[in-house]
Protein backbone atom coordinates (compact mmCIF):
# COMPACT_ATOMS: atom_id res chain seq x y z
CA UNK A 1 0.00 0.00 0.00
CA UNK A 2 2.77 2.49 0.88
CA UNK A 3 4.58 1.92 -2.41
CA UNK A 4 1.40 2.72 -4.32
CA UNK A 5 0.78 5.80 -2.19
CA UNK A 6 4.31 7.10 -2.82
CA UNK A 7 3.92 6.37 -6.56
CA UNK A 8 0.74 8.43 -6.88
CA UNK A 9 1.94 11.32 -4.72
CA UNK A 10 3.55 14.35 -6.33
CA UNK A 11 6.79 14.74 -4.40
CA UNK A 12 8.32 17.35 -6.72
CA UNK A 13 9.69 20.34 -4.90
CA UNK A 14 9.54 18.71 -1.46
CA UNK A 15 11.19 21.16 0.99
CA UNK A 16 11.30 22.07 4.66
CA UNK A 17 8.36 24.40 3.98
CA UNK A 18 6.22 21.24 3.69
CA UNK A 19 6.81 20.62 7.41
CA UNK A 20 4.23 22.16 9.76
CA UNK A 21 5.92 24.75 12.02
CA UNK A 22 5.81 22.76 15.30
CA UNK A 23 7.50 19.82 13.57
CA UNK A 24 10.02 22.17 11.95
CA UNK A 25 10.91 23.35 15.45
CA UNK A 26 11.36 19.75 16.65
CA UNK A 27 13.62 18.93 13.70
CA UNK A 28 15.61 22.11 14.28
CA UNK A 29 16.44 21.36 17.91
CA UNK A 30 18.43 18.24 17.09
CA UNK A 31 18.97 15.11 19.10
CA UNK A 32 19.99 14.04 22.58
CA UNK A 33 21.12 10.74 24.07
CA UNK A 34 19.71 9.53 27.38
CA UNK A 35 21.80 7.92 30.10
CA UNK A 36 20.40 4.57 28.91
CA UNK A 37 21.59 5.21 25.35
CA UNK A 38 18.27 6.11 23.71
CA UNK A 39 18.59 8.58 20.82
CA UNK A 40 15.74 11.08 21.12
CA UNK A 41 14.69 14.25 19.40
CA UNK A 42 15.78 16.83 21.98
CA UNK A 43 12.54 18.80 22.03
CA UNK A 44 10.43 15.67 22.46
CA UNK A 45 12.69 14.30 25.20
CA UNK A 46 12.16 17.25 27.51
CA UNK A 47 10.13 16.17 30.52
CA UNK A 48 9.79 12.58 29.33
CA UNK A 49 9.44 10.01 32.08
CA UNK A 50 8.56 6.38 31.75
CA UNK A 51 9.63 2.83 31.92
CA UNK A 52 10.59 1.13 28.68
CA UNK A 53 11.43 -2.45 27.76
CA UNK A 54 14.53 -1.39 25.82
CA UNK A 55 16.04 1.60 24.02
CA UNK A 56 14.16 0.81 20.79
CA UNK A 57 10.83 1.06 22.62
CA UNK A 58 11.94 4.27 24.34
CA UNK A 59 13.03 5.84 21.06
CA UNK A 60 9.92 4.94 19.10
CA UNK A 61 7.62 5.93 21.97
CA UNK A 62 9.22 9.31 22.66
CA UNK A 63 10.09 10.18 19.04
CA UNK A 64 6.74 9.08 17.60
CA UNK A 65 4.14 11.67 16.70
CA UNK A 66 0.97 11.89 14.65
CA UNK A 67 1.40 14.32 11.78
CA UNK A 68 -0.64 17.53 11.80
CA UNK A 69 -3.77 17.03 9.70
CA UNK A 70 -6.54 19.21 11.17
CA UNK A 71 -6.23 21.70 8.31
CA UNK A 72 -6.70 19.04 5.61
CA UNK A 73 -9.90 17.77 3.98
CA UNK A 74 -11.48 14.69 5.57
CA UNK A 75 -10.55 12.36 2.71
CA UNK A 76 -9.19 11.90 -0.77
CA UNK A 77 -6.01 12.90 -2.58
CA UNK A 78 -6.23 16.41 -1.10
CA UNK A 79 -5.65 14.81 2.29
CA UNK A 80 -3.34 11.95 1.37
CA UNK A 81 -0.78 13.89 -0.66
CA UNK A 82 -0.05 16.76 1.76
CA UNK A 83 -0.05 14.35 4.69
CA UNK A 84 2.60 12.15 3.05
CA UNK A 85 4.61 15.19 1.91
CA UNK A 86 4.65 16.53 5.47
CA UNK A 87 5.78 13.19 6.88
CA UNK A 88 8.56 12.76 4.33
CA UNK A 89 9.86 16.32 4.69
CA UNK A 90 9.88 15.99 8.50
CA UNK A 91 11.62 12.62 8.24
CA UNK A 92 14.29 13.98 5.89
CA UNK A 93 14.99 17.02 8.09
CA UNK A 94 15.35 14.87 11.21
CA UNK A 95 17.48 12.25 9.44
CA UNK A 96 19.85 14.91 8.16
CA UNK A 97 20.19 16.31 11.66
CA UNK A 98 20.87 12.80 13.01
CA UNK A 99 23.47 12.19 10.30
CA UNK A 100 25.39 15.25 11.44
CA UNK A 101 25.41 14.00 15.01
CA UNK A 102 25.59 10.20 14.73
CA UNK A 103 26.73 9.39 11.18
CA UNK A 104 24.99 8.41 7.96
CA UNK A 105 22.23 5.80 8.18
CA UNK A 106 22.51 5.55 11.96
CA UNK A 107 18.86 6.52 12.49
CA UNK A 108 15.81 5.22 10.63
CA UNK A 109 12.49 7.00 10.18
CA UNK A 110 9.21 5.12 10.02
CA UNK A 111 6.25 6.77 8.28
CA UNK A 112 2.90 5.06 8.64
CA UNK A 113 -0.47 5.77 7.07
CA UNK A 114 -3.58 4.15 8.47
CA UNK A 115 -7.27 4.70 8.94
CA UNK A 116 -8.09 6.33 12.25
CA UNK A 117 -10.48 8.76 13.82
CA UNK A 118 -13.61 7.92 15.78
CA UNK A 119 -14.96 5.63 13.08
CA UNK A 120 -11.69 4.49 11.50
CA UNK A 121 -12.65 6.47 8.41
CA UNK A 122 -9.95 9.15 8.39
CA UNK A 123 -6.49 8.70 6.92
CA UNK A 124 -3.92 9.49 9.62
CA UNK A 125 -0.14 9.53 9.58
CA UNK A 126 2.58 8.96 12.13
CA UNK A 127 6.36 9.37 12.08
CA UNK A 128 8.87 7.91 14.51
CA UNK A 129 12.62 7.40 14.64
CA UNK A 130 14.97 4.81 16.08
CA UNK A 131 18.69 4.19 16.01
CA UNK A 132 19.90 1.14 14.10
CA UNK A 133 21.50 -1.25 16.59
CA UNK A 134 23.08 -4.55 15.60
CA UNK A 135 22.10 -7.22 18.10
CA UNK A 136 18.76 -5.61 19.06
CA UNK A 137 15.52 -6.35 17.29
CA UNK A 138 14.55 -3.48 15.00
CA UNK A 139 11.31 -1.57 15.40
CA UNK A 140 9.74 -3.55 12.54
CA UNK A 141 11.75 -6.76 12.05
CA UNK A 142 10.00 -7.82 8.81
CA UNK A 143 8.98 -4.65 7.03
CA UNK A 144 8.30 -6.49 3.76
CA UNK A 145 5.77 -8.74 5.52
CA UNK A 146 4.20 -5.96 7.61
CA UNK A 147 0.47 -5.72 6.83
CA UNK A 148 -1.08 -3.74 9.70
CA UNK A 149 -0.85 -0.35 7.95
CA UNK A 150 1.06 1.31 5.13
CA UNK A 151 4.62 1.65 6.43
CA UNK A 152 7.78 3.12 4.96
CA UNK A 153 11.24 2.81 6.52
CA UNK A 154 13.58 5.60 5.47
CA UNK A 155 17.30 5.99 6.01
CA UNK A 156 19.46 8.85 4.92
CA UNK A 157 20.74 6.94 1.88
CA UNK A 158 17.16 6.53 0.57
CA UNK A 159 17.28 10.00 -0.95
CA UNK A 160 20.17 11.70 -2.61
CA UNK A 161 21.05 15.05 -1.10
CA UNK A 162 20.14 17.80 1.33
CA UNK A 163 17.50 20.34 0.53
CA UNK A 164 19.71 23.01 2.01
CA UNK A 165 17.98 26.03 3.52
CA UNK A 166 15.17 26.11 0.97
CA UNK A 167 15.96 23.82 -1.98
CA UNK A 168 13.97 20.67 -2.74
CA UNK A 169 14.92 17.16 -1.68
CA UNK A 170 15.43 14.86 -4.66
CA UNK A 171 13.28 11.88 -3.72
CA UNK A 172 13.22 9.85 -6.92
CA UNK A 173 14.94 6.95 -5.17
CA UNK A 174 11.85 6.49 -2.96
CA UNK A 175 9.90 5.54 -6.06
CA UNK A 176 11.90 2.31 -6.59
Amino acid sequence: MMAATVQRTDLAGLTKSDIPQPFRDVAGHGWTVTSGGAVLLAELAEGTVGSFFDVVQEETSVNGRAMTDYDLPASGKDREEPLLRRCLAYSFACLESAEGQFGENSVSAYVSLSMGGLDDDTLTANVTFTMRRPGLASYVPDIEGYVHEALLEIRRDDYSSSAGPSGPWPVEVLRH
